[in-house]
């Protein structure tokens, strides 16, 4: 990998470790602009989320799932949508253990009631990681 595809990768990394996950102290409008440079690099440099490498694709969309609780207008809600849809076509198809562990973490999220007084437990995808 070149030095440039090196600085995109660490970029986007920082952008999701940063402003998405457990991003609670973060402002909203903040964590927006984050998902908008996210989308734009998904579908402008897909070598910054390792070409669809469930590891580092999954991390964006573990964040980006984070943020549905967030949205608060129908803008927001679009921009999630585009982000999360252009994550999910880069990650593999071929790698059907990532794309069954997302399914079922996203059943629970939207099976999670929508206002709870506890907050949602972090969500961890064991096929989007190294190990």
């Amino acid at each position: 990998a070149s030095a440039r595809d090196a600085a995109l990768v660490e970029f986007a990394q920082r952008l999701v470790d940063k402003y998405l996950l457990g991003a609670a102290t973060t402002s909203s409008d903040d964590v927006f602009r984050a998902i908008k440079i996210l989308s734009s690099f998904a579908t402008q440099y897909p070598q910054a989320f390792g070409y669809g490498e469930p590891a580092r694709a999954g991390h964006a969309v573990l964040g980006l799932l984070e943020q549905l609780p967030r949205v608060a207008t129908p803008k927001q809600g679009e921009l999630v949508q585009h982000a999360l849809r252009t994550l999910l076509l880069l990650l593999r198809a071929a790698d059907a253990r990532a794309f069954a562990t997302l399914g079922g973490e996203v059943v629970q999220l939207l099976a999670a009631p929508a206002g709870a007084d506890e907050p949602a437990p972090a969500l961890r995808f064991p096929g989007f990681s190294d190990a």
